[in-house]
């Protein structure tokens, strides 16, 4: 191995561009190294790790009973870390905090003051939950994230409901991403 000791480097031109190694080539910044931006970041610390699915058809939601959300079309799954099929979870094969999102719409829900809850389970047991009082619409949707820490080999995340009354969880009415009703996303944090 070749080492170089300078104390700055520079473009041969002014608006040049410097270039550390080729592509599959790795970087090692040790320990304790501190690195300082003055400038403009791009694609650093982004992750394209990111998962995006939706229910197809409309789901039955018994009354008071938690019932997984079955989500089983997948708009994003480039890393293949969702099961849409079987036991529709979030199982990715990477270490780390990922944010988690479900957004959730009934339909035929016409009790007013009722809760609604979402969670999110971790490895099959509650770990995430939220609870919205319903006013008397026929629709309502409801929203809730958090941010989940999972070890990149057994770890996995499911989507669960519930509600008071017998309801329907609705679908997402086509196949792009503007028209959808009831989805979750999943994405890696840096």
């Amino acid at each position: 191995m070749s080492e170089i000791k300078v104390d700055q480097l520079s473009p041969r031109t002014a608006s040049g561009t410097i270039t550390l190694g080729s592509s599959g080539d790795s970087l090692t910044i040790p320990s304790g190294v501190t690195l300082t931006n003055n400038g403009t970041v791009s694609g650093f610390g982004v992750s394209n790790d990111v998962v995006f699915v939706k229910r197809s058809a409309d789901q039955s939601l018994s009354a008071n009973t938690t019932t997984k959300v079955q989500f089983d079309s997948e708009i994003y799954d480039s890393n293949n870390w969702f099961d849409s099929t079987t036991n529709y979870r979030f199982q990715p094969n990477e270490a780390g905090n990922y944010l988690c999102f479900a957004n959730i719409a009934l339909s035929n829900a016409y009790y007013a003051n009722q809760p609604f809850n979402i969670f999110f389970y971790k490895n099959g047991s509650e770990f995430l939950g939220t609870t919205t009082n319903h006013r008397y619409d026929e629709t309502m949707m409801d929203t809730f994230s958090g941010v989940i820490n999972l070890n990149g080999s057994t770890d996995y995340v499911e989507v669960y409901a519930r509600f008071s009354q017998s309801v329907s969880i609705e679908s997402s009415s086509n196949n792009t991403t503007s028209g959808t009703s009831t989805t979750a996303y999943f994405v890696r944090l840096t």
